[in-house]
């Protein structure tokens, strides 16, 4: 497997049309290959998740991690930036401001060289039940034809229910 990549922090248009930063890391193979969108976890954007990041693009896809407190503290540390989120009330932070990131995460993803288009990850369920149109969530692993496509807005009875008779 060809595992040569590049990282590296980059700018992206997210919620509302503002600039934030995000980490990027792309294969750099030929393509087409598929992207994913991760969303880091409530510390920040740190060490840990980058290297999420990487490990996509070195297993073939281009991956992006939108930084969601960039708002509050540009640029600095992901403790920090925790604390000033925090502070201001922006954790948790909003589903309308997390749509808009993926959303701005995707538009990158999908304007890259090598990609195909498709994408996916954490926010994918939430970003393709509140976006009109075709969806992030459902362009990572199509449905067969014979299936049809359903929004994931909520978890199916089935799922969250006890089987009964089994």
């Amino acid at each position: 497997m060809y595992d040569a990549m590049l990282a590296e922090t980059i700018t992206i248009t997210g919620h509302g049309g503002d600039e934030i930063e995000a980490y990027s890391a792309r294969t750099l193979q030929a393509g087409p290959v598929g992207g994913v969108v991760v969303i880091h976890h409530l510390p920040g954007y740190d060490r840990q998740t980058k290297e999420f990041t990487r490990a996509f693009a070195a297993g073939g896809l281009n991956a992006v991690m939108p930084n969601l407190y960039h708002r509050e503290a540009p640029g600095a540390a992901p403790d920090d930036a925790m604390a000033a989120a925090r502070a201001s009330g922006a954790i948790p932070v909003p589903d309308d401001r997390i749509v808009g990131e993926v959303a701005g995460a995707v538009a990158y993803l999908r304007g890259l060289g090598n990609s195909n288009g498709k994408v996916g990850g954490h926010s994918s369920p939430r970003s393709a039940c509140r976006r009109p149109g075709p969806t992030a969530g459902s362009a990572s692993r199509p449905s067969p034809p014979t299936r049809a496509r359903r929004r994931p807005c909520a978890p199916s009875p089935s799922r969250t229910q006890p089987r009964s008779g089994r």
